[in-house]
């Protein structure tokens, strides 16, 4: 028993230090949160296994390596693609899609690996339409010679970033053709309130997706995450799934052991089940720890590919002045479960400007409610 409480005091202590001696690298950085993440990322995954917070990484899809293994990229891979293979055709054989002998297989014969990823913007969209292997089907693209296991609708919230959404495009359709998917883009603008709701733009391309077509996957996708592995296979699971799992701006880690940012794929029952996002995180921050907490209370399991197959590149850029830092941001990592029952899809409120279908992606502009004040806020924050 003392052991086991020196032991403890000992894990204390040393978490009291390597807190204290962030906040100083914090605070001497300027501010720097990569600095700081990194930091809490090596805490976090040292700990993951006895953290009641950490991700359950479930095998289907598999638990390849451990979050900080010293496992070798190239077995770990190896090992990934097996383990995936199997859950592949096993989930397949449930699912009974169409003619079996035709289905597309688990693992294309077209994939690279690692792929370059191009930032030039010197290419117009237009360009880039003429460029790009896409066939007349407008929206949506599908690999003729097979059938796709899934109908997957990719969301992507957007303002002000056509820089972006060019060199997201350029790298995302061969990337997702190499896996032969079915699948189409759908970029959601926010025109107006000036202040920035990804979250609320989320569930839009949720709703507006479901109104197009019959979709069995969605990926919840920021513009400047870039995947850079093409087995990095985007399909959805019995279980939602953390897709950006490990980002460079962290040393290809993630921030810590709850992170649920950058993209997330579910199904569409999984994404009703939790009545989507939040439409009241207004600025940065929030509403990926607020999904993750709705998770929680439905009692979900989650799971992340590892780390030698998730790891993502990401388009560097300033913070916008559309999307500064949101007040509300700390209600993100509270436990709500009477709220959530009450914010989300059930509370959606949005009015459509325009629609735009081109070859690449469908892009929906629209409005949002204004954000709330600061009175009625901390009303419905209780």
């Amino acid at each position: 028993m003392w052991r086991t409480s020196r032991r403890r005091c000992l894990m204390v202590a040393n978490a009291v230090v390597l807190v204290g001696f962030a906040s100083f690298l914090y605070l001497i950085s300027g501010g720097s949160r990569p600095v700081l993440y990194g930091l809490l990322a090596r805490w976090n995954n040292s700990n993951d296994s006895s953290s009641p917070h950490s991700l359950v990484l479930t095998p289907l899809p598999p638990q390849v390596s451990a979050v900080g293994s010293e496992v070798d990229d190239d077995d770990c891979i190896r090992r990934f693609l097996a383990e995936y293979a199997r859950y592949c055709e096993r989930r397949l054989a449930k699912n009974g899609v169409g003619n079996v002998s035709r289905l597309c297989p688990c693992i294309p014969g077209g994939l690279v690996g690692i792929v370059r990823i191009n930032q030039s913007e010197n290419i117009t969209l237009d360009e880039l339409e003429s460029s790009l292997s896409f066939p007349r089907e407008r929206g949506r693209w599908r690999p003729p010679e097979c059938v796709a296991r899934q109908r997957l609708a990719i969301i992507i919230p957007y303002a002000d970033r056509e820089r972006h959404l060019r060199i997201f495009l350029n790298h995302m359709h061969p990337f997702l053709q190499r896996q032969l998917l079915d699948y189409s883009i759908f970029v959601i603008e926010q025109l107006a309130p000036e202040l920035f709701n990804r979250a609320a733009l989320m569930n839009v391309g949720f709703v507006e997706a479901n109104s197009t077509d019959s979709f069995g996957c969605f990926i919840f996708h920021d513009i400047d995450q870039l995947p850079i592995d093409d087995r990095n296979f985007y399909s959805c699971s019995e279980v939602p799934r953390h897709v950006v799992g490990y980002r460079k701006k962290f040393n290809y880690n993630y921030a810590y052991s709850t992170s649920f940012g950058g993209g997330n794929s579910f199904t569409r029952q999984e994404f009703e089940s939790i009545n989507g996002y939040s439409n009241s995180f207004y600025g940065w921050g929030g509403e990926d720890d607020d999904l993750y907490q709705r998770t929680e209370a439905k009692k979900m399991r989650r799971t992340r590919y590892p780390r030698c197959i998730a790891k993502y590149d990401e388009i560097i850029h300033e913070r916008d002045k559309r999307n500064p830092m949101g007040v509300d941001q700390q209600l993100g990592f509270r436990y709500r479960p009477d709220v959530y029952k009450k914010d989300g899809l059930s509370s959606l409120n949005y009015s459509v400007v325009s629609r735009e279908t081109r070859r690449l992606f469908t892009k929906i502009s629209v409005t949002l409610p204004d954000p709330p004040s600061s009175k009625s806020r901390n009303h419905k924050s209780g």
